[in-house]
């Protein structure tokens, strides 16, 4: 089957203002047949979703690790360990059981309920700032709004899709966040008060008043957005096998990236363009995962043990469901969630290891400090080091290598890359056949524009004559 070059449809690419400049710097690329180099236009538009897969994956990880962290209060982890790496609740803004470690309410024992009157804040404060984030949110959300609706500027689908993209990534930032401080009103001690709040008693007038807010706030969160994620998703979602969906993809993205189409943005293609076709539910899924990790927490707040191995559990088949189902169509994605959440399963394990002995009847030096730090240490400074600045760093190797040319392709699929060879003849006679179309149309209305012009000069002349 012959290859088709994009190189085909180059003259319809170019810029009017630099195009005899551009085509000379084409021009000077190596012919077909001879050594491949990456290069294509540089346009305001993109579609890779490299940075923000990267920082959300990361962050991600930290807040469970921060989750993680927040159980082994109870479990618990090295006292040694908790309080100099007592800065991870950063990741889940847990200011609840920050400041607990900080101010010295923490009392490093096993099932130790911390009371809710040694602790320098009132965890009432911490739910009303939650109000006020979301009240503040929804404010910046319908200002947006109306300043578009009054303005109409064009592409003001675009302006609505990127407002949705924001709040999308939003939700997706805070999730976790916002249900660790939700579900800490579930949690009560071993004499039936709030953990949080040791004056109300469980199940009682003044306990429904943290409930009732909290659990909209977590359906809206934990059912109705990934739902609607779902919905959106499988509306938009139109491939029947992955190499249809990765050409599908690129079809799209280069339509986005050359003006042809908004289609991209609209339609919301970033919901799912990150993820093979077997995958691109993960952004709802991942949802549920978090959920289950949050009802957890809350509900075997009693059970260190039950608490532990659970977490286990879940952790663990989450790492066996990255390698069987290879979420990120980048390679590189799918190793590091490995890497990561091996690490995290790691850390679970040692706190299910340690709520089996009994503090006073431990024979295992590696369960005692400061052989538990170093553990712990270890399997953090693998998440951190091995997995997180190594990915970083591999990304911007790569960035650099493909600016350099000295990669034979970009690290993003990508359909428009020149002198490369695009997979699916038909898809490529398509694009060429649109780029012309458009060029076509686009030369044809500004004669029609120009000889309209002329025509109403010719009458208005005329009717000032007569």
């Amino acid at each position: 089957m012959p290859q088709l070059y994009l190189k085909e449809v180059e003259p319809f690419l170019l810029n009017p203002k630099n195009g005899k400049q551009t085509a000379q710097k084409l021009h000077k690329t190596s012919a077909i047949g001879q050594q491949k180099v990456f290069s294509r236009h540089n346009t305001k538009r993109s579609t890779s979703l490299i940075a923000s897969d990267a920082l959300l994956l990361c962050l991600e990880f930290f807040q469970v690790l921060a989750v993680l962290q927040a159980m082994s209060l109870k479990w618990i982890w090295p006292e040694t360990w908790l309080v100099r790496t007592n800065f991870v609740f950063i990741f889940t803004a847990d200011v609840w059981e920050y400041i607990k470690v900080d101010c010295g309410a923490f009392i490093g024992v096993r099932n130790y309920d911390t009371p809710s009157a040694t602790v320098s804040t009132q965890f009432s404060y911490i739910l009303a700032g939650w109000a006020g984030f979301f009240a503040l949110l929804a404010v910046i959300w319908a200002t947006i709004k109306i300043v578009l609706h009054k303005r109409q500027p064009a592409y003001l689908l675009v302006h609505n899709a990127r407002l949705q993209r924001a709040m999308v990534i939003i939700a997706q930032v805070i999730a976790l966040p916002f249900g660790v401080s939700a579900v800490k009103v579930f949690r009560c001690t071993s004499d039936g008060h709030m953990s949080v709040e040791n004056t109300v008693e469980c199940w009682s007038g003044l306990h429904w008043a943290y409930i009732v807010p909290s659990v909209v706030g977590l359906l809206v969160m934990f059912v109705v957005f990934p739902a609607w994620l779902a919905w959106r998703i499988r509306h938009e979602a139109m491939a029947s096998a992955e190499r249809h969906h990765e050409d599908f993809l690129k079809l799209k993205e280069v339509e986005y990236m050359s003006g042809l189409d908004v289609v991209w943005a609209v339609r919301g293609l970033h919901l799912f363009s990150s993820y093979r076709l077997r995958a691109v539910y993960y952004r709802p899924a991942v949802h549920m995962v978090k959920l289950l990790i949050l009802v957890l927490y809350a509900a075997t707040f009693q059970n260190t043990g039950a608490q532990a191995i659970s977490m286990t559990v879940v952790l663990f088949l989450v790492v066996l469901l990255v390698l069987a189902v290879r979420p990120f169509r980048l390679t590189v994605f799918n190793v590091v969630m490995v890497i990561c959440y091996s690490c995290l399963t790691g850390d679970a394990l040692f706190g299910a290891i340690i709520t089996q002995f009994n503090p006073t009847q431990v024979e295992s030096p590696w369960l005692v400090e400061p052989y538990s730090v170093w553990i712990l240490t270890a399997l953090n400074g693998i998440l951190l080091l091995g997995a997180c600045v190594i990915f970083f760093i591999f990304l911007l190797a790569y960035r650099l290598c493909c600016q350099g040319r000295c990669v034979l392709e970009p690290l993003w699929p990508v359909m428009t890359a020149y002198e490369y060879d695009v997979e699916g003849v038909e898809t490529q006679k398509y694009l060429a056949a649109v780029l012309r179309g458009r060029a076509v149309i686009g030369e044809g209305m500004i004669q029609a524009l120009f000889g309209l012009g002329i025509i109403l000069a010719e009458a208005e002349a005329h009717i000032i004559e007569n």
